[in-house]
């Protein structure tokens, strides 16, 4: 098993990073920026507060910042959230990863998929993948209709330098995706990261 782990955040750490433009997300409350990319579109306020109920009726805490649009297709999806959690005290690079990757953090995350279930939707979340390079956590879910993927997320979540708050992207998707980029643009705003 910690060969698997070890295989995939080897995956992921080597997936390649494009240049391409970018747009920065400045996060004035919580104190830091990332490099997005430049043909993301940011949703308008009212728009975005129908993802944040949406989010809160599922079960999702995270306070959502910003959604952005990553195409322009007829519906929502695909879409990038930015939220940032206050953990309530100072936690160590050690503790966040704990905390992110242990039982009740999958408990937590399966319990969330299974609330946006349905007789006919099933979620289902993958195990948390630490990422050491990057101190960030990776996991990927999935929603199923009729027994075939309807949607995934990949979210990865980042311990902010002052260690106070977490920082978590979720990049919501349909199949036939590229999730090899997907995870490269998440990479480097992953490593985009400053504070202000």
């Amino acid at each position: 098993m910690r060969r698997f782990l070890l295989a995939a955040i080897v995956l992921f750490t080597a997936a390649p990073v494009t240049a391409q433009s970018t747009q920065e997300f400045r996060s004035t409350a919580a104190g830091y920026r990332l490099q997005l990319p430049a043909q993301w579109r940011r949703l308008p306020d009212e728009q975005a507060n129908v993802v944040r109920r949406a989010a809160a009726q599922l079960g999702m805490t995270d306070p959502i910042e910003a959604v952005y649009r990553v195409t322009e297709s007829p519906t929502l999806l695909p879409m990038v959230t930015v939220a940032t959690l206050d953990l309530g005290e100072r936690m160590s690079r050690q503790r966040f990863r704990e905390e992110m990757t242990g039982a009740d953090a999958r408990a937590g995350m399966q319990s969330g998929a299974d609330i946006a279930a349905t007789a006919e939707r099933s979620g289902r979340m993958g195990v948390p993948m630490w990422d050491e390079e990057n101190g960030a956590v990776w996991t990927r879910g999935e929603m199923q209709s009729g027994g075939r993927s309807s949607a995934f997320a990949w979210t990865v979540a980042m311990l902010h330098p002052g260690g106070r708050k977490a920082i978590t992207l979720t990049y919501t998707g349909v199949p036939g995706e590229d999730e090899a980029r997907i995870r490269a643009d998440l990479l480097a705003i992953v490593r985009s990261l400053r504070v202000d």
